[in-house]
């Protein structure tokens, strides 16, 4: 489906007109030349080395002048904010807002035209600021998982000498701790809980299973994160470690962690949204107590296109005292 017959499960007429009113004719919502054409053009844009340093720079700038300061004016005035409700937060309008700039500077740098942008709805700010919800709401009850990602945070400052407020590109790779917390939590919590593709011809699955010519075919990378046969019995356990070999971060075939999907649609913007969860979960971690409201209570998911914590997370914030080094 994803891979070795992926020409026979195409995104399909029904999918393109329940989405073009929020996709048009982009990448996530197009098939065959037009999806092709549009993937090359993407892929050429994303390869460039000056885009990346140019995305992450710009990544660094909106956390230090933007993110931020606001954390400390909340933690100033003893606020409650929510993350993950775009409604009523003014933390996520502040990230929405500089996920917006981003775009907009992203597509001024390089002229890449509408359609195209919509790749970047595979990282957009909905999924981003899920994703940060599930993080915090984990890290509040795993207080030694936050720990150890500060502990690794500081020793990368402290390492490389950085006195900035953000981290660079290659700052962040030696992250490996972090980098398997944020995974693990989309292992168990992924922002993209599904994805359904259609059948073109009558086919035969590797097990036996017949897939019939106008069929649907689903598969649910929320359910793959918690299955025994995949993950072992502590599958629904949430475990960092299980990235790590040797304190490295070693991944996963997308084919069992199909989170950034697999195969020719794999998601162009995976190494972006990597590299804005982790510059704001070590910026956020490394400054600020984050107290969620309510953190003894189980929070109700909700799915839909993304998977979305129902009302967002309510969180108390307090800046930490500046250590001395």
């Amino acid at each position: 489906m994803l891979k070795s017959n992926f020409e026979n499960y195409p995104k399909g007429e029904r999918s393109f007109r329940m989405l073009v009113d929020f996709l048009g004719h982009g990448i996530f919502n197009s098939d065959g030349e037009e999806w092709k054409c549009q993937r090359k053009q993407a892929s050429y844009e994303f390869s460039k080395r000056s885009l990346r340093n140019f995305m992450v720079d710009t990544v660094q700038s909106e956390i230090a002048h933007r993110l931020l300061p606001l954390l400390r004016r909340a933690g100033e005035k003893g606020e409650t904010d929510t993350v993950g409700d775009a409604t009523s937060s003014n933390f996520m309008r502040a990230f929405e807002e500089a996920q917006n700039l981003i775009v907009g500077r992203f597509m001024d740098a390089f002229e890449i035209t509408w359609r195209v942008k919509k790749l970047l709805d595979i990282g957009s700010e909905r999924r981003l600021r899920e994703l940060l919800a599930v993080v915090h709401g984990i890290l509040s009850t795993r207080p030694d998982v936050e720990k150890k990602i500060l502990e690794e945070v500081r020793s990368v400052r402290i390492i490389n000498k950085n006195t900035s407020e953000t981290f660079s590109f290659d700052e962040l790779r030696e992250m490996h701790y972090l980098h398997a917390a944020v995974t693990e939590s989309m292992r168990l919590y992924p922002p993209v809980p599904m994805d359904t593709q259609s059948c073109l011809e009558d086919d035969t699955m590797p097990d036996g299973t017949f897939v019939g010519k106008g069929w649907f075919v689903t598969y649910s990378a929320y359910a793959m994160g918690r299955l025994e046969d995949i993950w072992g019995r502590d599958c629904n356990e949430y475990k960092p470690e299980r990235w790590l070999e040797n304190g490295v971060f070693n991944p996963e075939s997308p084919f069992r962690f199909p989170v950034f999907h697999a195969g020719p649609r794999m998601c162009l913007g995976k190494e972006m949204a990597y590299v804005q969860m982790k510059s704001i979960v070590a910026c956020v971690v490394e400054r600020f107590e984050i107290d969620v409201v309510g953190k003894e209570k189980t929070p109700e998911h909700v799915l839909s296109l993304t998977l979305r914590m129902k009302g967002g997370l309510p969180i108390k914030v307090k800046e930490k005292v500046k250590q001395c080094c």
